[in-house]
């Protein structure tokens, strides 16, 4: 039930988050992808609705994780499709970032994926660095669950 409610999150945020932040690039040029409520508010074609709604059923799914008494054990699949999951999202991080540099070069952005061969040595760091840093707060939030949820067990 908890993986069906992060699905639908996940399916009902994604419908207006990608709108959004593409919509607060092209008026600011910036990618800010934790900024969600700005994000949001800067773009009038969002589906507003649909993507609270999403993160409301992931915060449901959070709140059952941690007060559950049912253990989720890890096999090598989850892990393998966890790291997937994560090189994905590090990619998108990295293409986001490196139009920010472009817009910040140029004064605009291409509507195609930026080649990182346009980017100097010094940008390229950038980039990596701020995508790794974006992942890290991702997966800190993942293990603020868990120790919640080990905090939990503690004191039941």
């Amino acid at each position: 039930m908890m993986v069906m409610l992060i699905f639908l999150g996940f399916l009902a945020f994604l419908s207006g988050y990608v709108v959004s932040l593409e919509d607060r690039f092209q008026r600011d040029g910036l990618f800010c992808p934790f900024s969600l409520a700005k994000n949001l508010k800067a773009s009038p074609r969002a589906r507003k609705t649909l993507t609270w709604f999403g993160v409301c059923l992931w915060g449901v799914a959070a709140g059952w994780y941690v007060f559950s008494t049912e253990d989720y054990p890890f096999s090598v699949d989850d892990v393998l499709k966890c790291l997937g999951v994560t090189v994905i999202l590090y990619g998108f991080m990295s293409i986001g970032y490196a139009r920010e540099v472009e817009w910040k070069k140029t004064g605009g952005s291409a509507d195609t994926i930026p080649h990182f061969g346009g980017l100097t040595r010094h940008e390229k760091k950038t980039v990596s660095t701020r995508s790794g840093l974006a992942i890290a707060k991702i997966i800190a939030v993942l293990m603020s669950l868990s120790a919640l949820k080990w905090i939990v067990s503690l004191v039941q």
